[in-house]
């Protein structure tokens, strides 16, 4: 039941909490709960995913031991906080390049994949991959990994850019899904084992907001009943 859990606390009241401690893979952190809408809070992860050598270690063995005997032969992941995890799941996996998706178009870029997305924390923006990240994963078994899968915009727009670049998605991975969304808009690949994640993160958020939340979380707890 471990998923009626997870929804059950995907999304909290902010009450002017500044951090939350973070519990995944026998290591414990703390993250700093900062702003991002007019009624909307999160838990960065920026502190611990760019320079924590230790805490990437530890998840890209964690990602690694969760994907098991899946065949992987590609690596497709978002600038830019993705990019010191990715290099050690990559590592680890016996992968010698990864294809980065870049947020804007570069002069020396050859052919471009553009996709239209949006972030929870930057808003609008692109996600680009040259002829080279193609050539990287086209017609390769991939993984697509992204530190946080929250709104799913950045995921759903890699995951375009993985069909139309001629690559077969063996498994879409995550540290963490946050707030409800993912678990909705996700839920086939969730229930199927196509997308794995180590733990969630919640959304802190108003009085108003919560409740008008609370209806989707309850909603998301009959979707996942049997689980």
């Amino acid at each position: 039941m471990i998923y009626q859990e997870y929804i059950s606390r995907c999304v909290e009241k902010y009450r002017g909490q500044r951090n939350y401690v973070v519990r995944i893979g026998g290591l414990e952190r703390r993250l700093p709960i900062k702003r991002v809408g007019e009624n909307m809070w999160i838990a960065s992860d920026a502190g611990v995913i760019l320079g924590d050598i230790e805490f990437g270690r530890r998840m890209a063995e964690e990602i690694v031991n969760r994907i098991g005997e899946i065949e992987v032969e590609g690596l497709l992941i978002p600038e830019a906080k993705a990019i010191g995890i990715a290099y050690l799941i990559a590592e680890r996996l016996d992968i010698g390049n990864i294809a980065i998706a870049r947020k804007n178009v570069k002069k020396y870029m050859d052919n471009p994949i553009i996709v239209e997305s949006s972030s929870i924390t930057t808003g609008r923006q692109r996600l680009v991959l040259d002829e080279i990240g193609v050539e990287r994963i086209r017609d390769k078994s991939i993984l697509i990994f992204d530190d946080v899968i929250s709104t799913c915009s950045t995921m759903k727009s890699l995951i375009k850019i993985a069909l139309k670049a001629g690559a077969d998605i063996s498994l879409i991975t995550t540290l963490w899904l946050e707030g409800p969304w993912p678990w909705r808009i996700f839920k086939e690949e969730i229930m199927y084992g196509k997308l794995v994640f180590l733990s969630y993160l919640p959304v802190f958020v108003s009085d108003m907001e919560y409740r008008r939340l609370l209806n989707e979380v309850e909603e998301l707890r009959v979707m996942y009943n049997d689980r």
